[in-house]
């Protein structure tokens, strides 16, 4: 996923119960590395805003959805509940990794 950007996360990854939250991406000039990719990128265009999902998993995992639930990402929970590192999926094939970092920023 060669965007980066902002997750604005209310509250910490560890959260039991299902949150809202804000994404704001950039596309960061890389070419896609795969069909996935250059279908997400026709799709979302250069900059992507768009509100989002928070679903807690079992196993120390959750899901957001994003775009009608047609960019989903899908990770382990880590630092303390202020990450979320793992793959991400677009129209149900997967793409690749992404990480939220601390303080909410998103790296591919």
């Amino acid at each position: 996923m060669y965007y980066r950007g902002k997750a604005f996360i209310p509250r910490s990854f560890n959260s039991a119960t299902p949150f809202e939250l804000d994404v704001e991406m950039a596309y960061w000039g890389n070419p896609a590395a795969n069909d996935t990719g250059a279908h997400a990128h026709e799709a979302l265009g250069e900059v992507h805003e768009s509100a989002g999902i928070y679903q807690p998993l079992r196993s120390g995992q959750g899901v957001i959805s994003l775009v009608d639930g047609r960019l989903l990402l899908r990770g382990r929970v880590l630092d303390d509940g202020q990450e979320l590192d793992g793959e991400w999926f677009f129209d149900g094939k997967q793409g690749g990794g992404f990480r939220i970092a601390r303080e909410g920023y998103l790296f591919p």
